[in-house]
């Protein structure tokens, strides 16, 4: 090889480019430069790139540094004293640590190991590794084992680790993966393989003060969006970040723990890459792209990113224009001009961190800066019935009429007829969505899967189309945009499954015991509804979810996505605005739907000027404008026929 490099450099030159990628014919590129699979190609020895000597290499992985062999060590606290138990399952460790006295003498190879890494926020030592190994069983503890720690190890090489000191009570410990359903992640974060569960039963955090470290090895694998090990306390019922420290040579990384009853994961976030970027195109790029474009794997095509150097801190944002075969540790490529703005010392490589540009670089228009102008208060009256006027002819197959301040029916028929109820879905996809605690303002890509598959009413977007999440809650429930309701799930963190699973639960906790939800855009027949849940559905959506009051009397909205441009459209409710309804009265709310099993469907809440708010749900009208005018017809007889003292 030695022979064919010195006398055929023109091979070499040829084998170098068609691994090189970014870059390639624009830099000199000496031997030491070159990336993984050419050099496994031309037989080269391992040497660090002159130009980037903090980037990590294949070769830092063979590496051992001296933290990690002592993580390996004190893994083997306890090892061989533990007895099977066969009742446990394979995927369980449960012990039993009994009362000592404790002993504040640490062996000298462990001490900086417990005062030193991560910065004393532990009580626990928790390791996750793709490795296998048998699992350990239930032992009871001997003085001399508690007092030098103690560490469980999985099947799949899960570890948790409890140091000398932590525990203090006759207790119980199990180390487990967890089988139950997963609490909703905030948006943009995801799972990176398993979730685990330590149960310490008593004691709700180990012994206060004490310095313990945790650790979760995991498989770092090809991806490079940001990690960190994320717990749930089961107690509080919320999810947190922890500290984190990733190993990239020993593909692992640690983490600290002091609550006793938790989950534990590798939690990814999905709108910041961390890795290398480097240059192309630097004496010519295509006239069709602008001055600072960039490829990328990751990130749709079309869309806007930004890229920070952590070399020097500047940010240059840049458009996609395609994908590219990047490789192993490059997260973005970037035009000569875009990779020149970032100031770096080296001209080839540097270390940075990739996320989608905020949305009002891109110049996006909203028709309202805020959601929601003021909390809605309904003065405590009571209703009474004067009969001043009589009831409307109605041809809907069911209705409902209450008021809201005393859940009083004030008229009805047929009120608890299941039927479909077509986008009066969508109130109840808002409120599931809403109650995932989303930022309306972070934007979002338009991706194939949120699409329903259904022609009508559709917002008219293309994957990698970049808006808002706002933009989405108003097409849902102004426009009834059926793609934007489906969009809402992805933007909530959850799969469609368990979005469905919430809604259905959230209906059963408000008394809508005659309701069910199978998908969340309301095109289904088998959404099905009574009119007296649909009350309770709309009374609790409108008064206690502030948005979904504040977007459903809009009458229209229009934004601009970052590729198919301006999109305007008027409200699917034709009574606002109409001559319909007295004009004494004002809507409060209210959500239209349709689909052919359900006919014309309708919920409409109007308030007179003492406060008095009347809810008017109406199912299976035959004709989509007489449908207002029921309602209409409805709510002035309801104000009309009723006093509110």
């Amino acid at each position: 090889m030695d022979g064919i490099l010195s006398n055929k450099k023109t091979q070499m030159s040829g084998k170098v480019r068609s691994f090189s990628g970014a870059g390639k014919g624009n830099r000199s590129m000496g031997s030491d430069d070159l990336p993984l699979a050419a050099r496994r190609t031309l037989g080269l020895r391992w040497a660090r790139p002159r130009f980037c000597p903090s980037i990590p290499y294949a070769s830092d992985r063979q590496s051992k540094p001296q933290d990690t062999i002592n993580l390996r060590r004190m893994f083997g606290a306890g090892k061989g004293n533990r007895t099977p138990d066969s009742t446990l399952g394979r995927s369980r460790l449960t012990t039993k640590l009994y009362p000592r006295v404790i002993t504040p003498q640490i062996s000298r190879w462990r001490r900086p190991l417990v005062y030193g890494l991560l910065g004393g926020l532990a009580s626990l030592l928790a390791v996750v590794s793709p490795a296998t190994a048998e699992e350990t069983a239930a032992q009871a503890f001997s003085a001399e084992v508690i007092q030098s720690g103690q560490t469980f190890k999985l099947e799949d090489g899960a570890k948790v680790g409890i140091f000398p000191g932590a525990i203090t009570t006759d207790t119980t410990i199990t180390w487990t993966v967890s089988e139950e359903t997963i609490p909703v992640l905030p948006a943009h974060r995801e799972i990176l393989g398993k979730v685990y569960r330590l149960t310490v039963a008593g004691p709700t955090e180990f012994t206060a003060g004490m310095v313990r470290p945790a650790a979760v090895v995991l498989p770092y694998g090809s991806s490079f969006w940001n990690r960190q090990i994320w717990q749930y306390d089961r107690v509080a019922k919320s999810w947190s970040p922890l500290r984190t420290k990733i190993n990239t040579a020993q593909n692992f990384a640690s983490a600290g723990l002091k609550k006793t009853d938790v989950l534990v994961a590798v939690v990814e976030n999905r709108k910041l890459q961390e890795g290398i970027a480097s240059w192309y195109c630097r004496n010519y790029c295509s006239q069709r792209y602008p001055i600072l474009h960039a490829t990328s794997n990751d990130f749709p095509v079309g869309s806007m990113v930004r890229v920070t150097s952590t070399e020097t801190g500047r940010t240059v944002d840049v458009k996609l224009i395609s994908k590219w075969g990047q490789p192993a540790g490059r997260v973005v490529d970037l035009s000569w001009a875009a990779y020149s703005a970032l100031r770096t010392t080296n001209k080839g490589v540097t270390r940075v961190t990739v996320k989608p540009v905020p949305a009002k670089v891109l110049g996006i228009s909203v028709s309202t800066k805020t959601l929601a102008p003021k909390i809605e208060t309904i003065p405590a009256l009571t209703v009474e019935k004067n009969n001043s006027r009589p009831f409307p002819a109605i041809t809907a197959r069911g209705f409902y009429v209450m008021d809201q301040g005393t859940g009083t029916g004030l008229a009805e028929y047929n009120p608890d007829g299941k039927q479909p109820i077509a986008s009066l879905t969508k109130l109840m996809t808002a409120v599931v969505f809403l109650d995932t605690q989303p930022n309306l303002k972070d934007d979002f890509v338009y991706a194939v899967g949120d699409g329903t598959g259904m022609g009508h009413n559709t917002l008219l977007v293309r994957p990698g189309d970049r808006l808002l999440i706002r933009d989405l809650f108003y097409s849902s429930l102004v426009g009834s945009a059926n793609n934007a309701a489906t969009a809402l799930i992805r933007a909530s963190g959850l799969s469609r499954e368990e979005f469905v699973v919430r809604m259905n639960a959230k209906a059963t906790a408000w008394g809508m015991t005659n309701t069910t939800f199978t998908e969340a855009s309301g095109l289904s027949e088998h959404n099905v509804s009574t009119p007296r849940d649909l009350a309770i559905l709309a009374s609790k959506s409108f008064h206690e979810y502030e948005p979904i009051r504040f977007v459903t009397v809009k009458s229209g909205y229009s934004f601009t996505a970052s590729m198919s441009g301006l999109h305007s459209f008027k409200t699917t409710d034709k009574l606002i605005g109409s001559p319909l309804l007295s004009s004494a009265l004002t809507i409060t709310g209210g959500k239209t739907g349709y689909i052919d099993e359900s006919k014309y469907t309708y919920i409409i809440r109007t308030k007179n000027s003492q406060g008095a708010q009347v809810i008017t749900v109406l199912l299976g009208t035959a004709d989509k404008i007489q449908r207002f005018r029921d309602a209409a017809a409805i709510a002035n007889w309801a104000f009309a026929n009723h006093t509110w003292k």
